[in-house]
Parts: C-alpha cells; sequence; structure tokens
C-alpha cells in the first residue's frame, strides 16, 4: 500500500477505536443514570412508607474544587397536614474543597437537630447525595483530613440516635429529586459568599405525600 493508504487506514483504526471509547463511556454513563434513578424511587417509597417524618437534605460546593466553598442544608416535615420546608441553610466556609463543605453541611444538619429535638415518636432522615459523607455519618471510614469534624458528626449521629429512629441515606444529586436541588441551590449560595437563613429563590416540589389527620409539625422553625 502506499502511504496514502496507510495514513487513510490508520486514520480509520484511530477513529475506530476512539468510537469504541465513547460507546463505552457512554453505556457505562447511561447504566450508572439508570442506577441512580432505580435508587431514588426505590428510596421515595422508603420514605413515603415511613409516615410522618422529618426529612434532612444536606450539599456541600466547592466551585472550582477547591476553591470558594459553601454547605447547605433543608429541612422538610412530611405528613403533617402538609409537606412543608421549615428550615434553610446556607453557610460560606471560605477557601475549601467539596468534601469540606459536605461535612460541614451534615455537622451543622446534626447540630441543629440535636438542639432543637424534636418529639419521640418523629423519625428523622438525612439525605446525603456524597458517598464520601455518607460513608463518614455510617462509621465506614474516618476522614483523615478532617478528623474532628469526623469526630463530632460520629458524637451528634450517637446523640441522635439514644432518642430518635434515625436513618442516612444516598440520594444521587441532579436528578430532579426537589429536595436533594433545594440543599444544592443553598450550598451554591454558600459557596457564592452567602450565608443566610432565608428560603431560595425557587423551591421544586416533586411528590406528594398525602397529609394525615395529624395536628401541625412538631418542630420549631425558629
Amino acid at each position: 500500500p502506499s502511504n496514502l493508504q496507510n495514513a487513510a487506514m490508520k486514520i480509520a483504526r484511530t477513529f475506530l477505536s476512539m468510537r469504541k471509547l465513547v460507546l463505552r463511556r457512554n453505556t457505562k454513563k447511561t447504566k450508572k443514570e439508570a442506577k441512580a434513578r432505580q435508587h431514588i424511587a426505590a428510596l421515595q417509597k422508603k420514605l413515603d412508607n415511613l409516615g410522618p417524618h422529618l426529612e434532612i437534605a444536606t450539599d456541600g460546593s466547592s466551585i472550582p474544587n477547591p476553591g470558594p466553598t459553601g454547605a447547605g442544608y433543608v429541612m422538610r416535615e412530611v405528613g403533617y397536614g402538609s409537606n412543608d420546608y421549615t428550615f434553610f441553610s446556607s453557610t460560606s466556609l471560605g477557601h475549601g474543597t467539596n468534601n469540606l463543605g459536605e461535612l460541614k453541611a451534615l455537622q451543622a444538619a446534626l447540630n441543629r437537630v440535636v438542639s432543637n429535638l424534636p418529639p419521640l415518636d418523629v423519625k428523622i432522615t438525612f439525605l446525603i447525595d456524597s458517598e464520601f459523607a455518607l460513608n463518614i455519618a455510617n462509621s465506614v471510614y474516618h476522614s483523615k483530613a478532617y478528623p474532628e469534624i469526623t469526630d463530632d458528626i460520629g458524637q451528634l449521629r450517637q446523640t441522635l440516635e439514644r432518642t430518635h429512629t434515625t436513618l442516612f441515606e444516598w440520594s444521587p444529586a441532579h436528578f430532579d429529586f426537589a429536595i436533594n436541588e433545594v440543599a444544592d441551590s443553598l450550598a451554591k449560595r454558600g459557596a457564592a459568599g452567602e450565608t443566610s437563613d432565608d428560603p431560595p429563590d425557587i423551591i421544586p416540589q416533586d411528590r406528594t405525600v398525602p397529609p394525615l389527620a395529624l395536628p401541625p409539625g412538631p418542630l420549631a422553625t425558629s
């Protein structure tokens, strides 16, 4: 074959190799997204079957990573006559990492619940989109980078579990799970330099849990 033919064959082989690589990546991404959506559907069913409970979604943000960092969390009472968001929090952490934001959000949310304990019959579920933070919450491993925060999260969890049924669940981010999206916007607001307890500009809704014949929710909103 001529040099021109050799060059053409080489280009064709390179193209085919790149195409196969892209297809593998797309297939892997599609499977990952399908798994996440299945997980969210199962999680929503699990939450709906809990009866009246408190949901708390936490999130961290660092743009870029590392860079300006924020922590955010949101609380929602489910099944108490309505499904109301009751508290929002954004905290600017200055320069840091996304993992720092995730842990500080979880730490702050735990602190608030422990400091304002609801009645004993209220189940509490923390929804965490970071597998790193979830593993810290579930004591799967200890963060060497943030040992003091890790220890505090463990102590707060133990305190809360002495009196309340408490769950820590993974809730994949950016799959239209409304409470996750609220926490995400609060974390990004913190990364933008704002510390605030004001609601975000937009509060999406995902599902409606049928209200029960119960009095207003048990938690103080102040």
